[in-house]
């Protein structure tokens, strides 16, 4: 997919939504991001920074309300603290990488990711 402006911010204003509302859409934005030619260096600190931003967020609208409570909090700081090496780990796999080796990675994880999407939103919607 070749990503201009146009179509990486309408593709933006779709994930936002599905990231606003469900678990796991980041496959949706990955093609679009790697569209615009950026390198995967580029590309996963375009995501982290993402990411980030959108746990603020909801960090800062489920926190005020009786849904987020010390030990949800505690629980992802540990979760978070736990993901440290792994993350170190892919840094060092990510410099070793080529980018066309990287997009051919990154689009067999987001197929899988869709088909992960589909049957448990389709499990879960059936319960």
């Amino acid at each position: 997919v070749k990503t201009g402006p146009k179509l990486l911010a309408f593709a933006s204003s779709i994930w936002g939504m599905l990231a606003g509302n469900v678990t796991g859409p980041g496959f949706f934005l990955a093609p679009f991001l790697l569209g615009t030619g950026m390198n995967r260096l580029t590309f996963v600190g375009t995501l982290a920074t993402i990411t980030l931003v959108m746990n603020v967020v909801k960090l800062s609208v489920f926190g005020v309300t009786e849904f987020m409570n010390v030990q949800l909090f505690l629980l992802g700081v540990i979760i978070g603290l736990i993901t440290i090496p792994a993350n170190w780990s892919g840094r060092m796999l990510l410099k070793r990488m080529s980018d066309k080796g990287h997009g051919t990675f990154v689009d067999v994880l987001t197929l899988i990711m869709i088909v992960n999407f589909v049957f448990f939103g389709t499990v879960y919607s059936a319960s």
